[in-house]
């Protein structure tokens, strides 16, 4: 996946964000005493936590992001995994310590927006030189992104179809096109990227 840190418009005296998935530093024994469904939601909560973040570093305009997108919320977990969200009721569960591991990682998300809002508010406008530098590289990762993830996302789902399990098949299916759909969101805000770029350029003339 690309680091969005490598093409930051930020002084080069600003601190460097500490995006990095952190460690959970809490106890993870209620995971033993989940469901096939409630264990397959919280093992979402990487992939999520790097969506967010992802979204979050490309953003031109963190502020204008809705918490949704910002953070990790149990029912887009439970779409990731592909199933209800019934399943983390508090009827059918333990829910206080899902709650506290999501908000160990949210505490991350929000710290990461917050700095992000601020370097965005106090960064310096790039010249026209810098501009066409920094576009020139996304659109070498935008379109390296591109068809990295179209490639590998055909490949597995060839084989996936012709795996003898159509369980297993329908499941890898289910992941692969999550995957997919979270490539293509980071594909999405490297076109954005490049779009505000041009825009910023044409100002220039």
């Amino acid at each position: 996946m690309i680091n969005l840190n490598d093409f930051s418009m930020e002084r080069e005296d600003e601190p460097q964000l500490d995006t990095e998935l952190p460690d959970y530093p809490g106890d993870t024994s209620w995971m033993d005493a989940l469901t096939a469904k409630q264990s397959a939601i919280v093992k979402k909560v990487t992939a999520r936590f790097i969506e967010a973040r992802d979204t979050i570093m490309a953003s031109e305009k963190p502020k204008s992001l809705k918490i949704g997108e910002r953070t990790i919320k149990p029912a887009k977990l439970a779409e990731m995994a592909g199933v209800d969200k019934s399943n983390i009721r508090k009827d059918r569960m333990d829910i206080t310590p899902f709650e506290k591991y999501l908000e160990h990682y949210n505490d991350t998300l929000i710290a990461i927006w917050q700095q992000r809002c601020n370097t965005c508010n106090s960064g310096r406008r790039l010249s026209r030189k810098e501009l066409e530098v920094k576009k020139g590289e996304f659109e070498l990762k935008y379109e390296q992104e591109l068809n990295k993830n179209l490639v590998e996302y055909f490949q597995a789902a060839l084989h996936s179809e012709v795996a003898q399990n159509q369980i297993e098949t329908a499941q890898k299916l289910r992941e692969l096109k999550i995957d997919y759909e979270k490539a293509q969101q980071t594909i999405a805000n490297l076109r954005s990227q490049l779009q505000e770029m041009t825009i910023q350029l044409n100002r220039k003339n």
